[in-house]
């Protein structure tokens, strides 16, 4: 496989929930897709911004900010990285992608500061840069707008370059989810709770798993994780243990990675290892 030279996955916060997003036990700063000398900011909670510049991410290469749906830890650090894209104000810059509830909630002055806003829902599709399209997909998460994401890189004049990565937001797993995610190269979950400790309108460990024996990704990464896996003020961590639990149900098929906050993922190296 031909190296990508820049496509990357970086998680500035892996976690998700009230707890920790009062505490940033585990920071709450969603994460990077980076490729082409380029990025999206993918559900910027809050500490996002702080965290982006601790790791001497370059805040201008974020060209998409994308909101998965109108949730404090997915947006509230959104409107600062809007502001931070640009070298100056008097010069729109930046794509938001967000459902129209959050983008209708969006003060009008950082709308004012974008050069484009785009709409997204399940079920539709949108080219953000040559041959990088994103398609959008099914979550259940109570009454609230949202959507998870398929991104398909697409090289016409070199097929080891194409690859698929998923990215679920936060979703029950519903009947069709293996088959939504089927077949990915890469799968980005988010898993607010550990073994069959069940939450609306979240996916826990025993849930999710008979799904991707359904989908079959190559690599399984998962983020997200709530107070269950580790709380704020104890030494217990659940996340190894549970990525075990996965691993030995799965099989070699699909490789389980657990995300830990700050953890850089290069694709090419992820993708010629499994």
């Amino acid at each position: 496989m031909a190296p990508f030279t820049d496509h990357e996955l970086i998680f500035i916060g892996t976690g998700g929930g009230r707890f920790h997003s009062s505490t940033q036990h585990r920071r709450t700063g969603g994460l990077i897709y980076a490729f082409k000398g380029k990025q999206a900011h993918i559900d910027p909670g809050p500490g996002a911004i702080v965290y982006l510049n601790q790791m001497g991410i370059k805040r201008q290469k974020t060209k998409w900010i994308i909101v998965t749906h109108n949730h404090t830890d997915h947006q509230n650090d959104a409107p600062i990285i809007i502001e931070s894209v640009h070298k100056s104000l008097n010069i729109r810059a930046g794509t938001l992608i967000s459902t129209d509830d959050y983008i209708e909630s969006l003060n009008s002055y950082y709308k004012s500061l974008l050069s484009e806003i785009i709409p997204m829902r399940t079920g539709k599709t949108i080219t953000i840069e040559s041959n990088t399209i994103i398609h959008g997909t099914k979550v259940v998460h109570g009454k609230m707008d949202g959507f998870g994401m398929i991104i398909n890189q697409k090289d016409p004049s070199n097929n080891s370059k194409n690859y698929t990565i998923g990215f679920t937001s936060d979703t029950e797993i519903y009947k069709e989810f293996g088959d939504t995610y089927s077949d990915l190269d890469i799968l980005v979950a988010n898993v607010l709770r550990p073994g069959d400790k069940v939450c609306q309108r979240h996916a826990c460990v025993d849930e999710i798993i008979p799904a991707l024996k359904i989908a079959q990704p190559r690599v399984c990464i998962l983020t997200h994780f709530g107070a269950m896996f580790d709380p704020p003020g104890s030494k217990e961590n659940l996340v190894e243990e549970q990525i075990l639990h996965m691993q030995n149900s799965l099989g070699p098929s699909t490789k389980i990675i657990g995300a830990q906050d700050g953890m850089r993922v290069k694709i090419n190296d992820l993708l010629t290892k499994s």
